[in-house]
């Protein structure tokens, strides 16, 4: 096991600009549960190998996972029952993949990232590529994306509950096409449209509006 975190470790040190300032078991916090923190070590990728080697700290069972702060802009493999995931302050363009495939996540945070799309590709517009965030998500945390000028509504889970779009450039929501139960934070340029007119309320048909 101690040569299995030291060439962890020593992985971490290849694909990170900042020295670990404490060993990698440190990062593990264990109940029932298990969670990672890598934030702030300048990542461009988490390597496949240091994913398979956390297995034996029990990777099977990991549920959150902490990656915000670093300088990843692809992400090829996750977790699988993660529930948690902090992906902020990244490079991200458009949602990565292996978010798509997490069955279990409840609250993912991709504030502060490049994001320009909520589809899996830029070029796919609204009708084409659908559910691009598993059933599962409850909690969306998409702040702080200036260069994202549109919500695609067919992208977001329909028992989603928290929606922050703050610090985005999105112009217009229709409400009539977000998830009933939503929860929608925003700025106060965004406007809020019911069948295409004016909105002005906090709440409307079971949603809440947070300017």
């Amino acid at each position: 096991r101690e040569a299995a975190r030291s060439k962890i470790k020593k992985q971490l040190d290849d694909v990170s600009s900042n020295s670990m300032k404490q060993p990698v078991s440190d990062l593990f916090k264990s109940s029932s549960k298990y969670s990672l923190t890598l934030s702030g070590f300048n990542l461009r990728s988490i390597p496949e190998p240091f994913l398979v080697g956390v297995s034996e700290f029990s990777y099977s069972t990991l549920t959150a996972l902490d990656i915000s702060n670093n300088n990843l802009s692809v992400l090829n493999v996750l977790p699988q029952k993660l529930e948690i995931l902090n992906a902020s302050g990244n490079q991200f363009y458009t949602i990565p993949t292996a978010i798509t495939e997490l069955d279990h996540i409840e609250s993912l945070d991709l504030s502060n990232n490049n994001l320009h799309t909520l589809f899996l590709d830029p070029y796919y517009t609204t009708g084409i590529k659908q559910n691009t965030f598993p059933n599962s998500l409850r909690l969306l945390n998409i702040s702080g994306n200036p260069e994202l000028e549109r919500l695609d509504y067919q992208a977001l889970p329909s028992e989603l509950i928290k929606l922050d779009v703050s610090g985005c450039s999105i112009n217009e929501i229709e409400l009539t096409l977000m998830p009933e139960k939503v929860t929608i934070i925003c700025n106060g340029n965004t406007t809020l449209l019911v069948k295409g007119e004016k909105f002005t309320g906090e709440k409307w048909n079971g949603m809440a509006v947070a300017v």
